[in-house]
């Protein structure tokens, strides 16, 4: 097949779904398919360029940092991203498209139906469904429900990460709910040298409220743990958090933004002995898959999409409850041995559950529908 993948975050920028939108081509990629990527520009990134077999073309759109992007950034990157595949799909066929996001690039992907008759899959992540992250793109969402069903009533399918995402969705489906399906996210397992674990609990990800890192560093901040907490990530929140931890009896280090793929991120996941994650609302962080693929202990939230990634891995606390994440994190560091046993069973069940080449066969099939169909 040729894919045409629209989203408009991509590798080396972006959150979450962005590393999910890299491995989902990339294995489709060694798979023995063409794939072109259309993201958005940043920085001093090439407008085009060839990366490991995908072509990746980059749209101007004024984005001003790597990890947040914002509306007026969306809304010039549909007006030059609509202009390029206008010229580039006059001279190149492609099968099917596979969009990530409803918001923006669903819009993009129902354009490329209705001009070229090119059948489109939607892989949401959250953020582009109202309700989902009050933090952010609140004032967009008054205007996106009727675009949303409009995108829906014409793809041929939507893979949602979760079950707890699914539901967000089913609510925009008229009918054909069948066209509704899970594929969960995946994980590249890591070389594993065994490295010796430190008395650390990490958290990462973007600084927002619905994130829940207000609630782990309450939870805390009023007693020495003997171990420290480290939180990566950058945001709105961040300023917020720094002052709160301010008088912690708990040592907690900011790290900032940090890429996944660098030393020290990678650091971190090694030594790190829990891993805690209380989202009021999440759908299937690869954060959290990660620091199962790297022997941690797993704390998260429950009714999440966080909660069916781990199962009976790790421990579940419901969100915002500081009192209640203070009990289970007192309770995994007095008993250590059941630290190492989580973290052994987190690596069991992503090894089994969440590996990309179990996860891009599944894509295939349901990419291979769509161009059917």
């Amino acid at each position: 097949m040729r894919i045409l993948i629209i989203n408009f975050e991509y590798p080396p920028i972006g959150g979450g779904a962005s590393p999910v939108c890299e491995q989902i081509a990339s294995y489709l990629y060694q798979r023995g398919h063409s794939i072109s990527v259309v993201t958005m520009a940043y920085g001093n990134l090439p407008a085009f360029e060839e990366r490991n077999g995908i072509f990746i073309f980059r749209i101007e759109s004024g984005r001003r940092q790597p990890n947040m992007s914002r509306m007026s950034e969306h809304l010039k990157y549909l007006y030059f991203a609509r202009k390029f595949l206008l010229n580039h799909l006059t001279e190149h066929r492609y099968d099917v498209t596979h969009c990530h996001f409803f918001i923006s690039s669903g819009i993009l992907a129902r354009w490329v139906w209705h001009r070229f008759k090119i059948p489109y899959i939607v892989t949401p992540h959250g953020s582009d469904l109202p309700g989902y992250n009050p933090d952010h793109f609140k004032l967009m969402h008054v205007f996106t429900p009727p675009v949303i069903r409009k995108i829906i009533a014409n793809c041929q399918y939507i893979v949602s990460p979760s079950h707890f995402l699914k539901d967000l969705v089913t609510p925009f489906i008229r009918k054909n709910h069948n066209k509704l399906q899970v594929i969960p996210n995946g994980i590249v397992m890591p070389d594993h040298h065994e490295k010796e674990k430190k008395k650390i609990i990490l958290s990462t990800g973007r600084l927002l409220r619905r994130k829940g890192f207000h609630t782990l560093v309450s939870a805390v901040k009023n007693q020495d743990l003997h171990y420290e907490l480290h939180i990566a990530g950058d945001g709105p929140m961040k300023k917020e958090l720094e002052q709160l931890a301010t008088d912690s009896k708990t040592r907690i280090v900011f790290h900032g933004w940090l890429d996944n793929k660098s030393t020290e991120y990678k650091e971190l996941l090694e030594e790190a002995s829990i891993y805690c994650l209380v989202s009021k609302f999440e759908n299937a962080p690869v954060s959290i898959l990660e620091a199962m693929a790297h022997g941690c202990a797993i704390i998260t939230s429950d009714g999440t999409g966080c909660a069916e990634m781990v199962g009976d891995s790790g421990i579940q606390v419901p969100a915002e409850d500081p009192l209640t994440l203070k009990i289970a994190i007192n309770n995994l560091i007095n008993d250590e041995n059941s630290i190492g046993k989580l973290g052994k069973k987190a690596m069991k069940r992503v090894n089994e559950k969440f590996t990309w080449e179990r996860i891009s066969e599944e894509y295939e099939e349901i990419l291979i529908r769509a161009c059917q169909e």
